[in-house]
C-alpha cells in the first residue's frame, strides 16, 4: 500500500456500526474535523453523547444499499460479514475510500496501530518507574542521560522500517512479490547489520558521548552500565521496531501488538 496523510477537515465520513471500535473511529475522525455520519441501530454511550451535542450524525438504522453514496471516507466497524462484504463492493465500484475494520481483504486503506506504537512508547516510562523505586535518583538521573543515545540507534531501525516498507508495499502492489521478498530479506540484514555496526561505535565511545549529554563523574559509572545494556541489546530493538512497519504491511497488525508487547 501506498502510504499517504488525509486531510479530513470538513470532509464527509460514515461510520458503520455504534460499538466500541466504531467509537474509537468516530473520535480520531472528529479529532481531525471531520464531518461525521454514523448509521447504526444503538450507540455506545460516548457516541450517544456525541449525537445529543451535535457532533455528529446518527441515523437510527441498519445499512441500507447506497448510503456510501454521498460520503468522502466510509469506515465499516460492524460484525456483520453480510454488511461488509456489500459496503466494500459499493464503495470499491465508486471509488470512495474505505476501511473494513479487522478485515484488511476488503480495504483499500488501512490504519496504523496505535496500540503498538503506545507500548513502544512506554518502555521508557516504564525503565523509569523501576530505577528511581528500586535504585534510587542518581540512577534515575543516569538513565535520562544514556536514553536519547539509545534512542539515536533506535532511530535508525525506524527510519530503515517506515522507508522500507513503503517500498516493499510498493512491490506488492505492483504484484512484484519476489521483488518484495528481496527487499524485505536486505533491508532486514541491514537493520541488523548496521544496528550492531552503529551499537558497537556508540558503546566503542560511550564515554566521551555521556559527557557531552550531561553526565559527570559521580554518574558516569550508573551511565556506563546502563548504557551498556541497551546498547548491547540494540539490534535486536532495532529488528522488533522495524518489523512493525512490515508487520502492518503483511496485513499482520495484531501480530506485531503481541510481539511488541
Amino acid at each position: 500500500m501506498y502510504p499517504i496523510n488525509l486531510d479530513l477537515n470538513g470532509q464527509s465520513c460514515l461510520v458503520l456500526g455504534g460499538g466500541a471500535v466504531a467509537e474509537r473511529k468516530v473520535c480520531r475522525l472528529l479529532a481531525e474535523g471531520a464531518a461525521v455520519t454514523v448509521i447504526a441501530p444503538s450507540l455506545t454511550r460516548p457516541l450517544q453523547e456525541l449525537a445529543e451535542s451535535h457532533h455528529l450524525t446518527w441515523q437510527p438504522r441498519t445499512y441500507q444499499a447506497g448510503d456510501e453514496s454521498t460520503f468522502f471516507l466510509i469506515i465499516c466497524a460492524t460484525d456483520n460479514e453480510a454488511v461488509s462484504h456489500a459496503v466494500a463492493a459499493a464503495a470499491k465500484a465508486q471509488g470512495k475510500l474505505l476501511n473494513v475494520c479487522d478485515v484488511p481483504d476488503l480495504c483499500n486503506f488501512t490504519l496504523p496501530s496505535i496500540v503498538m506504537m503506545l507500548v513502544t512508547s512506554i518502555y521508557s516510562v516504564v525503565d523509569g518507574l523501576f530505577v528511581s523505586n528500586q535504585v534510587g535518583d542518581q540512577a534515575l538521573a543516569a538513565v535520562n542521560i544514556v536514553y536519547p543515545l539509545v534512542m539515536i540507534v533506535g532511530a535508525f531501525g525506524f527510519m530503515l522500517g517506515a522507508g522500507g516498507s513503503a517500498e516493499v508495499a510498493k512491490a506488492r502492489g505492483l504484484g512484484e512479490d519476489q521483488l518484495a521478498k528481496e527487499y524485505f530479506t536486505n533491508l532486514i540484514i541491514t537493520v541488523v547489520v548496521g544496528g550492531a555496526i552503529l551499537a558497537g561505535a556508540c558503546l566503542l565511545f560511550q564515554k566521551p558521548l555521556l559527557g557531552v549529554l550531561g553526565a559527570n563523574e559521580a554518574l558516569m559509572r550508573d551511565c556506563i552500565a546502563y548504557g551498556t545494556i541497551m546498547l548491547a541489546g540494540a539490534p535486536i530493538f532495532l529488528l522488533q521496531t522495524s518489523c512493525q512497519s512490515f508487520l502492518v504491511v503483511a496485513e499482520r497488525p495484531k501480530m506485531g501488538l503481541g510481539l511488541a508487547i
